[in-house]
């Protein structure tokens, strides 16, 4: 359950940081151009492309991070399993012997 909710949480984000590379690539390829202030020229050429990236990244680690985590998490979920069964058939040894 908190591996699903998790996982969704970082496709939004590395949804998010797509979207703000394809802005950036419909505002570059538009034949209005970057109109804005010389002052935004600076956000809209650089940042919101470097963001993108950023943003994009974190998520793409975030997933590794989490499939990482649940591997793990089921490993050790498997091994209580067993140490589970290795005790119940040590009590039933214990009592059939006496």
């Amino acid at each position: 359950m908190f591996y699903n909710t998790t996982r969704k949480l970082v496709y939004g984000l590395i949804t998010a940081g797509i979207l703000l590379i394809l802005y950036w690539f419909g505002q570059f390829l538009s034949p209005h151009g970057f109109n804005a202030p010389d002052n935004m020229i600076a956000l809209k050429v650089y940042v919101i492309p470097l963001l993108g990236t950023i943003v994009s990244s974190i998520g793409f680690i975030l997933l590794r991070l989490i499939s990482e985590l649940e591997d793990e998490s089921l490993s050790i979920r498997e091994e209580l399993i067993q140490l589970r069964k290795l005790a119940e058939n040590n009590l039933k040894d214990k009592h059939y012997n006496g």
